[in-house]
């Protein structure tokens, strides 16, 4: 079976021949996969999103301004002061490469005004997608939103190139050629599939600008709400790394310095880090030899304690005795044996297993939430007939999904509590407390 390449797509071909012939073909896939446009091997110059959002910005003010210049009595100052800015974004854009300004090119008609504003916005949402993923390359864990933003930046090419076919342009628009150049070319790197806006019979349509920018605007969000968690998880390391050492300095372990570090774990558990996370066990590594698992109140610094010894080739230590609060015990005894579904973030197994501990549960369904999913995935747990009750964590579910969550419950007729600060057992039990205790009948 040889593989046979149609444009975009592949079909597998059986043909008949030795193994010579079949080295011969092997060879030749090879050159030509090292000669596709846009490798490096192949001598086309690699696009530079950098300068693909740079002339974009210049031609999108171009256009508005030209639109502008229009409604203005020639020799007016406000005329003036218009042309003048043309002027200079005409000078801006011959000290770049390969960045014509066709709207004030007064050698050519210019096209139908609607037709110049869509180019217009066209420019500003490409420019827009491909700051984007020079924003998205630079985050830490910014892997994650590739995929959404090559599908963005792929749409707002197709949508320039659908536009530029109305204008007298005749030749490629620069920067849409660049941009879908250096769309094919990272998704052959990063092996990402973009199923639209990549061939000419799949144009995306130029009058959706709107839509789409708000959609690369929304996405830019989420980015920076990764890189403002990243921030503070970098803030809960440092302080955790502080108190560990000042710990390690103090080898009666004063309360002051003692209670300090539990305060710092806590703050950790609440911004979603893992006792094993190798970052918790870096930061602690100082203090770890004097956390005893059997003993240590706060079930974070046990777990890792216990996580550290397990790292380290030593025995493992058995399971923690907890002691919990009154709150805690009034709540597990309206919980016991019953199904809990929990809403939103990313899972953690150890939270889940010390929720389960503390509160006796049957079981905790905790559906997570992913990028860009619906919220459909929440239903079927929340309509299921042994659901007790529903949590949602407020600050990791996206308001529609939070919508919908409420929605479900009183479709179902199940207690919903949203828990708006952290999720350890004495944080749930006082936000079911507050919430539920009617519906759950504690008394």
């Amino acid at each position: 079976m040889v593989p046979l390449k149609l444009g975009w797509g592949q079909v597998d071909v059986p043909v008949v021949g030795s193994a010579a012939d079949a080295a011969r073909a092997a060879a030749a896939i090879q050159l030509v996969d090292r000669n596709a446009p846009g490798s490096a091997a192949s001598g086309e110059p690699q696009a530079d999103i950098g300068l693909i959002a740079r002339r974009c910005r210049i031609k999108a003010r171009a256009c508005e301004l030209v639109i502008r210049r229009l409604e203005l009595e020639p020799g007016t100052e406000g005329y003036e002061a218009v042309d003048g800015e043309i002027r200079g974004l005409i000078d801006q854009a011959k000290a770049l490469p390969l960045c014509f300004l066709w709207a004030p090119y007064r050698l050519q008609a210019l096209p139908p005004v609607p037709v110049v504003q869509t180019a217009g916005r066209a420019y500003a949402n490409l420019a827009a997608a491909a700051e984007l993923m020079e924003f998205i390359d630079r985050q830490a864990g910014g892997t994650r939103f590739v995929t959404d933003g090559l599908h963005l930046m792929a749409e707002a090419q197709s949508a320039l190139r659908t536009i530029m076919a109305r204008t007298w342009l005749s030749r490629d628009e620069q920067d849409q050629l660049d941009a879908f150049l250096w769309v094919r070319r990272r998704t052959a790197v990063d092996q990402v599939y973009v199923d639209r806006y990549m061939r000419a019979g799949d144009a995306a349509d130029p009058e959706q600008h709107a839509a789409l920018q708000e959609r690369i605007a929304a996405l830019l969000e989420r980015v920076r709400s990764l890189a403002q968690q990243g921030k503070a998880v970098t803030a809960v390391v440092n302080k955790l790394r502080y108190h560990a050492r000042k710990l390690a300095t103090d080898p009666d372990g004063s309360a002051e310095t003692v209670a300090g570090l539990r305060a710092a774990a806590e703050v950790a558990e609440e911004a979603g880090m893992a006792p094993n996370d190798a970052r918790t066990l870096e930061a602690l590594a100082a203090a770890l030899p004097q956390i005893d698992p059997e003993t240590e109140e706060s079930g974070f610094l046990a777990e890792a304690a216990r996580a550290a010894l397990e790292r380290s080739g030593r025995a493992a230590i058995g399971p923690v005795e907890r002691s919990y609060s009154a709150s805690v015990l009034r709540v597990r005894e309206a919980l016991r044996g019953r199904t809990v579904v929990m809403v939103g973030g990313m899972v953690y197994p150890h939270q889940r297993r010390r929720l389960i501990e503390a509160f006796e549960l049957a079981e905790l369904n905790w559906v997570e939430q992913t990028e860009h999913a619906t919220s459909e995935p929440f239903e079927a747990p929340i309509a299921r007939s042994e659901t007790h009750l529903v949590l949602s964590l407020v600050k990791l579910t996206g308001h529609q999904h939070l919508d919908d969550v409420r929605r479900w419950t009183r479709k179902y007729e199940k207690p919903l509590v949203l828990l708006k600060a952290g999720y350890s057992p004495e944080q749930v039990a006082a936000a079911v407390l507050e919430q539920a205790s009617e519906a759950l009948g504690i008394e």
